[in-house]
């Protein structure tokens, strides 16, 4: 949270000091549809396989845009979502929370509609987190995944005037995992699980929308 926090603060004071850009703050919400080898083929800490991770729904609770001009500009995302495991062929007996920190350009262009532009927004996710939640023991418990990821940000934004507006967003996520923590202790992947990159990738495609205030 702390770099969060960081994050805001910086933003806040670039958009005191710049007279030519333009910021926006909205919130997000999508479904996501999961996939890669990560939560199929890494064996857990107790040695036993996931079946099927179930696709969820994604809150975005940071959706920050510093313009710095009408074509360029920065970006900072913050999301998360929720995911169900069918595990030994039940349902709903582990949740998954993903969620990452992203940031990077974004670049903004006209379309045929005067009232719609397109936003491309690739981002480097540094901190990419899954955090485990098991219903009925505790086998899960404090159990976390961490890794970077790449997200291809898309949104259709329905005016660019101050005030209220919306958007349509199709977020492409892809990442590999690095460790996993469990009661305190973190392991590299690689050196404890014997997983190939392959197995460590995780892939995700977002569609949704915004709620967004433009300064």
């Amino acid at each position: 949270m702390k770099i969060i926090y960081t994050l805001l603060f910086l933003s806040i004071s670039f958009i005191g000091h710049s007279q030519t850009s333009k910021a926006s703050v909205g919130y997000s919400l999508g479904y996501s549809f999961i996939g890669g080898q990560s939560f199929k083929s890494i064996e857990n800490v107790n040695g036993d396989n996931f079946n099927k991770l179930n696709n969820g729904f994604q809150f975005g609770y940071l959706d920050l845009t510093l313009k710095i001009n009408k074509k360029i500009g920065g970006y900072i995302n913050f999301a998360s979502s929720n995911h169900l495991v069918s595990y030994y062929g039940n349902s709903n007996d582990l949740d998954i929370n993903v969620w990452y920190l992203g940031f990077g350009p974004i670049f903004t262009f006209n379309t045929n509609k005067k009232s719609i532009v397109l936003q491309i927004k690739p981002q480097y996710a540094p901190i990419l987190k899954a955090n485990f939640v098991n219903f009925n023991d505790d086998s899960f418990e404090e159990t976390e995944l961490s890794g970077t990821a790449f997200i291809i940000g898309h949104s259709f934004v329905l005016g660019e005037s101050k005030g209220i507006n919306f958007s349509i967003n199709i977020d492409i996520l892809t990442g590999y995992w690095c460790e996993v923590t469990t009661y305190g202790k973190s392991i590299e992947i690689n050196n404890y699980l014997g997983a190939s990159d392959y197995e460590k990738n995780i892939n995700k495609v977002t569609l949704g929308g915004s709620i967004r205030y433009n300064f």
